[in-house]
């Protein structure tokens, strides 16, 4: 009788953690902790992100196209989140936020219903 369990096993490659299960019957099955993105790219694009790569000191093409798309989705983010003002909107904002004006009936009316809401 075949008394076989399933045994996890993990291992280091390229500084990349790796987990095999092993059971009787599937074999060995791999899987890396990290999310995987997978790409397909024409002979010259590749040829031009791996010589970048390598300008850049990177490691790998992986890594350079890791850290290009981090930089354009932080600055993405960054365009998205900040609120760039000139020294004229800047100085009105400031003006408005010191010197708030009265507020009218239709902000009075919202502020109402705001208010019967959250009692």
């Amino acid at each position: 009788m075949n008394v076989l369990h399933s045994t996890a096993v993990s291992l280091w490659h390229r500084d990349r953690l790796y987990c095999a299960k092993v059971t009787p019957e599937t074999g060995i099955t791999m899987s890396s902790d990290t999310p995987r993105m997978v790409t397909r790219i024409d002979e010259e694009t590749r040829k031009t992100l791996t010589e970048a790569a390598s300008i850049a000191g990177l490691p790998s093409l992986n890594a350079f196209v890791v850290s290009a798309a981090m930089e354009k989705a932080l600055k993405i983010i960054e365009r998205n989140r900040v609120i760039k003002l000139t020294e004229k909107g800047c100085e009105q904002l400031v003006s408005i936020l010191e010197n708030p004006p009265e507020p009218n009936e239709k902000l009075k009316s919202a502020f109402r219903h705001y208010q019967d809401r959250i009692d």
